[in-house]
């Protein structure tokens, strides 16, 4: 185990890290910040590789990108589903470039990884770096919708992401009713779909079962075809 890993893990991390290297192959790169990149490779083992920032280490950082790789490992795949599905479907390829793909699936992940992350010890306001920010309100959203010309592709992908954003607000004492309401009169359609595609990933428990997981993902992204077809 090298120094920096030697730092970056405590007895509780350790056990984690042992069992992603038991599932999968875990790369190590020093860069200037924490993140993570899983692939999955057709002999069916994983690459994880995690950038660590060698100037800075942040036990809590590192088991947020650990805790990434360990879902993966058993099994909770949706956002690579969405990476690898999306291509069917195409509208919604032309629409959700990877960027877009990164951010719903790291919130996707986040769902999972929470309550451990809180019980590995770490404050919840490290979890993520904008926790107590608020992501939206009425009035920018309505701003949005006059300047994007509602409904149209980019309003739609605005919704998108904002709602996605606000599902994976951590913060409890933020309240987005107001935000929800105004994105459900906008695109009633659109808010039912991703709604919908929420809710089924809230009610996704171990054993993940991979079935489950791309019917979900599926359903979400024809539906969203067909909405997108239709502007």
């Amino acid at each position: 185990m090298s120094k920096a890993l030697k730092l970056l893990l405590d007895e509780e991390t350790t056990a984690i890290w042992d069992f992603v290297n038991s599932k999968c192959k875990v790369k190590l790169v020093s860069d200037y910040n924490y993140s993570v990149n899983i692939i999955e490779r057709e002999i069916k083992t994983n690459l994880a590789t995690i950038w660590y920032n060698q100037f800075n280490l942040r036990p809590d950082y590192f088991a947020h990108e650990l805790l990434h790789v360990k879902i993966n490992c058993e099994g909770y795949i949706v956002s690579k589903l969405i990476d690898k599905l999306f291509w069917n479907f195409p509208v919604v390829a032309q629409t959700w470039d990877r960027p877009f793909r990164n951010l719903v699936g790291n919130i996707v992940d986040h769902e999972k990884m929470f309550l451990e992350y809180l019980e590995l010890g770490f404050e919840k306001d490290e979890f993520v770096g904008d926790f107590y920010e608020r992501k939206c309100t009425a009035t920018e959203i309505n701003i949005e919708m006059n300047f994007c010309s509602h409904p149209s592709i980019h309003s739609y992908k605005y919704i998108t992401a904002k709602f996605f954003l606000i599902k994976g607000t951590l913060d409890s004492s933020i309240n987005y009713d107001e935000e929800l309401k105004l994105f459900s009169r906008l695109a009633p359609k659109l808010y039912e779909s991703l709604d919908m595609f929420w809710n089924s990933l809230l009610s996704i428990r171990k054993p993940y079962e991979k079935e489950i997981q791309e019917k979900v993902v599926t359903n979400l992204l024809a539906n969203l075809e067909e909405i997108y077809m239709q502007l």
